[in-house]
């Protein structure tokens, strides 16, 4: 079973929930919220207003005899910038976010359009049967363990104490991965292997395919690895530190001077402290917000979800190695000419008759593909996933 490159955290999931639902079944969960955060400074100020009001006009009975306008201008100005701030924050970490998750769909695609690619690539040479089967898992072996060791270089969590594990690898070479400690050093090292293994089987004839076209796949290699390079700005590259800094002082100020000057330009007992909860928490959740998405690769509720992707990718890859996989599917001849003119009332694979049409079982493979593919890997021994 593919292991998690976000460590303990195996449920490995973002937070899923149906945007068509009541909303008051939204506002009831809990988990990946910033309301309860945000609430933490909306109360302590509400309350604080609440009794500022309270003690100048109930219990001193102060009345203030200057105007009120200036007061307003000044702070319209100063909740203006502070909600510049925090709106530039958030739209910056909303695209990093959907940046990363790009770029990590990006290099998924162009993996296995490399592996698919080079496996299609193999010898139908009878004789040479047992090399291309024994070249084709080692491929997909590494592909995967590619696509894990890139994930660990995005990732913000520290993994478990042997990640990557490749079965069949000789010894020598899997202590040597084992015991090297950087991720990006490991990712550049199945780099390098699935390279050379490539090129091994080309010189040997196991790849039988003309080398313009067999370089088409190492440039879909060298383009998933610059997709993750530029994904680890996300996790290396934090937004800046002024920025935050700053930001974070005018909203303790602003928490700060929001509950008093409310309660004294607002005649009322309690819209000073409704409007002071309401400004304190969408403030400060807008800027939790920005502080949950702007770096997407971690183990928290609303970091993407690292370990489905492995979990899919190398499903994928084992998919591949399956026999019928390795062959162009057939067509029953004397059926063309109706199949050509379109099923009527079809709305899914299953609902299609096909079963007469397409020998050797190949429907039943195709219907069963997602969710036996880890057991084709496993019956096979082809591959055990890192």
């Amino acid at each position: 079973r593919a292991r998690s490159a976000t460590g303990d955290r195996q449920a490995g999931a973002m937070i899923k929930y149906d945007p068509k639902t009541w909303p008051v079944l939204i506002l009831c969960r809990c988990e990946g919220t910033v309301v309860l955060k945000a609430i933490t400074w909306g109360f302590p100020c509400s309350a604080i207003s609440f009794l500022t009001h309270f003690l100048i006009f109930d219990f001193f009975q102060y009345e203030f005899d200057w105007d009120y306008t200036n007061v307003g201008a000044v702070w319209g100005s100063f909740t203006f910038v502070l909600g510049f701030l925090v709106v530039f924050r958030t739209q910056s970490a909303y695209s990093r976010y959907w940046e990363g998750a790009m770029l990590l769909r990006e290099s998924r695609g162009e993996w296995f359009n490399a592996c698919s690619s080079i496996l299609s690539f193999c010898s139908q040479d009878p004789d040479k049967k047992d090399a291309v089967d024994a070249f084709q898992r080692s491929l997909v072996r590494l592909f995967s363990a590619l696509h894990f060791a890139s994930l660990q270089t995005v990732s913000e969590c520290d993994g478990e104490d042997d990640p990557i594990e490749v079965q069949a690898l000789d010894a020598e070479r899997l202590a040597y991965l084992r015991s090297i400690p950087d991720a990006n050093q490991r990712q550049e090292l199945l780099h390098q292997w699935i390279q050379r293994l490539t090129v091994e089987n080309i010189r040997s004839g196991v790849l039988d395919i003309a080398p313009p076209i067999m370089s088409r796949s190492f440039q879909e290699l060298s383009r998933g690895a610059t997709a993750f390079a530029k994904a680890r700005n996300m996790s290396e590259i934090p937004f800046p530190f002024p920025y935050a800094q700053l930001l974070t002082l005018l909203l303790i100020t602003f928490s700060i001077s929001t509950p008093m000057i409310a309660a004294v330009v607002m005649n009322a007992r309690v819209v000073p402290a409704l409007v002071t909860l309401i400004v304190v928490v969408a403030f400060w959740g807008t800027n939790y917000i920005a502080a949950e998405i702007e770096s997407p690769f971690g183990s928290d509720p609303n970091d993407l979800p690292l370990r489905m992707l492995q979990d899919d990718f190398h499903n994928t890859l084992a998919a591949l190695l399956h026999p019928l996989a390795s062959t162009a599917p057939v067509f029953v001849a004397d059926r063309a000419k109706s199949t050509l003119e379109g099923p009527k009332g079809v709305s899914s694979f299953s609902d299609l008759k096909v079963e007469e049409t397409m020998p050797y079982g190949s429907i039943s493979l195709m219907r069963k593909c997602a969710s036996t593919s880890r057991r084709w890997s496993e019956q096979a021994d082809p591959v055990r996933p890192p």
